[in-house]
């Protein structure tokens, strides 16, 4: 029944799916590499669930999306950075996530087995960013931040990624072995998921607008 439930939940990305459909052509470029996070995170879904329904290990598919999830939003904060100078940053930041996913996959882990070093080391890193960004917001922006897209998507970000990397650090270290315990950290990360997928959508909605440029008379 709990899996069901996880299942039908899980498919509220497909709010945050249709409304970067329809706001696509129109919102800012250095907004799109989070639309297209939300894209993979819905084929994900489809073909984890399709998977299951199989009774097939669908390992492989969340360990290659855990990694394109992992680049899209590092791209999607480099996106958003102002200063020039700051791009390696980003740029050596994308590919420590990279070295460290092939690291474990390759050398510690099988492909083929639910890992989690690198999800721990990528919750942590987009953590930071989302409270780097918000630090900025907090100096550069003078509107109201709860309208703000940026701060939406940061504060959801802070929140999914900290319980994600804390139930991930549970099961590496392997504290889960009490079910009734197992089964209230599955409980909460759906309600999280469920608010995460619901400020996406919210977040997409406000995104700005590109400018029509008019010609001088």
């Amino acid at each position: 029944m709990i899996y069901y439930i996880a299942l039908g939940c899980s498919y509220t990305i497909l709010l945050a799916v249709v409304a970067g459909i329809c706001r696509y052509k129109y919102i800012l470029k250095n907004y799109r590499p989070f639309i297209f996070c939300t894209w993979v995170a819905f084929c994900n879904e489809v073909l984890t669930t399709w998977l299951n329904m199989h009774k097939t290990t669908d390992a492989l598919i969340t360990n290659v999306f855990v990694l394109a999830q992992g680049l899209l939003l590092v791209l999607q904060f480099k996106g958003w950075d102002i200063y020039e100078k700051r791009k390696r940053y980003f740029r050596v930041t994308g590919v420590m996530l990279l070295l460290v996913w092939l690291v474990e996959h390759v050398f510690l882990k099988n492909i083929h087995e639910v890992t989690h070093i690198y999800r721990v080391y990528y919750s942590l890193v987009l953590v930071f960013l989302s409270l780097e960004e918000i630090n900025t917001l907090f100096i550069a922006e003078r509107k109201h931040l709860l309208f703000n897209s940026k701060f939406i998507l940061c504060v959801t970000f802070i929140v999914y990624f900290l319980y994600k990397g804390l139930i991930e650090i549970f099961f590496m270290y392997e504290l889960t072995a009490s079910t009734d315990f197992s089964q209230n950290l599955y409980l909460i990360f759906i309600v999280i998921n469920v608010f995460c997928n619901l400020s996406y959508a919210l977040a997409i909605i406000w995104m700005p607008s590109k400018q029509k440029f008019i010609l001088p008379y």
